[in-house]
């Protein structure tokens, strides 16, 4: 019996040695993720069902409420509210059996964000409320209370903009500001300001534009070095974007909004895109070039697209959460049946206007080309169908599988316009004339005229194909 127990006791402590390395290795994993989640959300989101997987079989209950809590964060950064309500629910659950009151708190400020956008304000509030009160019961002291409340105050600020009343929401970054300089250690209290100087500019373009300009270059003045490609680099680019815009300087206008684009492209951050499109199809209709501004207008129909549909799932798990509640006004009914077809009738429209069957390449467009190794069938059947969906993600997923082309055609012709480089893009993949016309909805002749520019611009010499000439870079 002895021999038995001492078996015992030693397979025990073997296997609890073997969780404290476990448990280490998935510290470890969660460090590496938080990195890459700040450089490419994209990426760093793959990682995240193994690591919930992870932490579930090694009973962490604080790190499996910490990739929730990322989850959340990924879907809110995508602009996924149907996907984040659920995520944000689950977060909820698991917290409270645990007593965690500060991801208990965070979850609520996600539901809060869900019924914000919702156009439910009153909600929203009440999880805000329910979200301060949790943080009021947790440790004061802590740093991670500390930011919570923060963020809590920046969601208030939040449905107040939704709420058309801005000035109540400076008011509330005002004072998370003035809570910053609680922080002792500088460096610290920059990281912390850094954000808060450009919430308040993103608030100050409806009050006033010049503060706007101040507080974000503010925000730039004190930029981490480390952090080369934040989210908070879109909004800022994007308040100087709409700064230089008013001031009818479009070149410095043109040039931040792309900057915005580019750190959007490179981690993988979808919110509020149209806050840069739709600008510069402004600029590029007021400044007559009219193909820029035809291709940030299919890029913000897309966009809304997506986000209508996202919009509409969530609305209708708020629907359902909601059906056990007597508190609802017919208001609130009317509000369901105006943005449910409002959204239909979007879907609707845009649908009507696509096809989804891929068309081969017609023998007269294609011939003579030059066969060069590269990616494979499938990767250029996907790249084709997002074109066919019109995926706003299309030139991003492009210039993954052809990287070496995009870096040699932008050294070749610096001055090309981003409506050309996809037209580029959509050659190299060896479409026809008709296909383009298809996909991008406009007639043939049009991009014929596109060709013929394209090849005046690209000095391509009148004997040489366009296909060819493209399919070289």
């Amino acid at each position: 019996m002895l021999f038995f127990s001492g078996c015992f006791l030693i397979f025990s402590i073997a296997l609890q040695g073997q969780n404290k390395v476990s448990s280490a290795q998935l510290d470890l994993k969660l460090k590496a993720n938080t990195e890459l989640y700040r450089k490419n959300i994209d990426e760093a989101f793959l990682q995240i069902p193994d690591l919930l997987k992870l932490a579930r079989n090694l009973k962490n209950s604080n790190a499996e409420m910490k990739i929730i809590d990322r989850k959340c964060r990924y879907f809110y950064s995508k602009n996924l509210i149907d996907s984040l309500i659920v995520q944000a629910e689950e977060l909820k659950k698991v917290s409270a059996n645990f007593q965690d009151y500060y991801f208990e708190s965070m979850a609520n400020v996600y539901l809060a964000e869900t019924y914000s956008i919702n156009n439910l304000p009153d909600r929203a509030i009440e999880n805000l409320n329910d979200a301060y009160k949790l943080l009021e019961k947790a440790d004061a002291k802590s740093e991670k209370v500390f930011f919570a409340k923060a963020n809590v105050l920046g969601s208030f600020a939040n449905i107040y903009l939704d709420k058309k009343q801005p000035k109540e929401a400076a008011k509330k970054i005002r004072q998370v500001i003035k809570n910053g300089y609680e922080i002792q250690n500088i460096e610290e209290r920059n990281v912390f300001q850094y954000l808060n100087y450009s919430n308040i500019a993103n608030i100050y373009l409806q009050i006033n534009i010049d503060s706007a300009k101040i507080f974000a270059d503010k925000s730039l003045a004190i930029r981490p070095k480390e952090n080369t490609d934040d989210k908070n680099l879109i909004s800022i680019y994007s308040v100087l974007g709409t700064y230089y815009e008013k001031k009818k300087d479009f070149k410095s206008s043109i040039n931040y909004f792309h900057k915005a684009l580019k750190v959007s492209k490179s981690n993988g951050t979808d919110l509020n895109l149209n806050e840069i499109y739709l600008p510069l199809r402004r600029i590029y209709l007021s400044t007559n070039q009219k193909d820029s501004a035809e291709f940030y207008r299919i890029k913000a129909e897309a966009y809304d697209l997506k986000v209508m549909n996202s919009k509409y799932n969530s609305l209708q798990k708020v629907l359902s959460k909601e059906k056990n509640l007597h508190e609802q006004s017919r208001p609130e009914h009317y509000l369901y049946a105006i943005l449910g077809c409002g959204i239909f009738a979007a879907a609707g429209l845009f649908y009507f206007r696509k096809t989804k069957k891929i068309i081969s390449l017609p023998q007269n467009d294609s011939e003579n080309l030059v066969k060069k190794p590269g990616p494979s069938s499938e990767k250029l059947q996907q790249l084709v169908e997002l074109l066919e969906k019109n995926d706003p993600t299309f030139l991003i997923n492009f210039e993954v599988v052809f990287p070496e082309f995009v870096e040699e055609l932008s050294k070749k012709h610096q001055d090309l316009q981003p409506s050309e480089r996809e037209f580029c893009a959509m050659l190299k993949l060896k479409l026809s004339t008709k296909e383009i016309a298809k996909y991008t909805f406009i007639e043939i002749r049009t991009v014929q005229n596109k060709k013929y520019r394209l090849r005046k611009k690209m000095n391509i010499p009148q004997n040489l194909d366009i296909y060819y000439y493209i399919d070289q870079i």
